[in-house]
């Protein structure tokens, strides 16, 4: 827990689980292989550390999950580098890093938001909007979104090193710039 105490293993893959965070409920958000069998294909898992309950989410090649302060939406990337942990810079192919959102209280398919023509990575919650990592202008910088995905604000304007590993606590961001963190 948050108050401290022995480390406890809440997942069992057998292959690589990568913690997105957790849900408004305290279930933890985790990005592994997805059961079909194909190497490359992701799918996000919520784990209830206690009873270690796993249910997979019925999202065909997510990564990367965030869910909204209210626990309604998921918003979560679809393929994208962070599958191939590849380090291309300006790639617009088909596996275009794509920001969705789905609704966990409906019935309803995912939808596509956000940018269309960048890379996104890493959606997270700070100050009410929609945080992500996008390689709109040509480098990884962060921008904020609307929950709807429109009013695209960038955040960050670095030109010689990539946003990487940000992490969002509700009101700041931390995240890697070359060898140096930033808040």
């Amino acid at each position: 827990g948050l108050g401290g105490g022995q480390p406890k293993r809440i997942s069992f893959e057998n292959f690589q689980a990568c913690v997105s965070g957790w849900t408004h409920d305290g279930r933890v958000l985790v990005t592994t292989r997805a059961d079909s069998g194909m190497t490359w294909a992701t799918m996000v898992v919520s784990i209830d550390p206690d009873s270690l309950k796993r249910e997979p989410l019925p999202l065909a090649d997510a990564n990367d999950a965030v869910v909204d302060p209210e626990g309604r939406w998921l918003y979560f990337i679809r393929f994208g580098l962070t599958v191939t942990n590849d380090n291309a810079r300006g790639y617009r192919g088909g596996a275009l890093g794509q920001l969705w959102r789905y609704d966990l209280q409906g019935t309803g398919e995912a939808e596509r938001i956000g940018p269309r023509d960048a890379n996104v990575r890493r959606p997270m919650w700070a100050n009410g909007r929609l945080l992500v990592v996008a390689d709109s202008d040509g480098r990884y910088n962060l921008w904020s979104l609307a929950p709807d995905g429109s009013d695209a604000r960038q955040l960050t304007q670095h030109r010689g090193f990539d946003v990487r590993s940000a992490q969002a606590d509700g009101t700041r961001v931390v995240y890697q710039l070359g060898a140096d963190l930033r808040r």
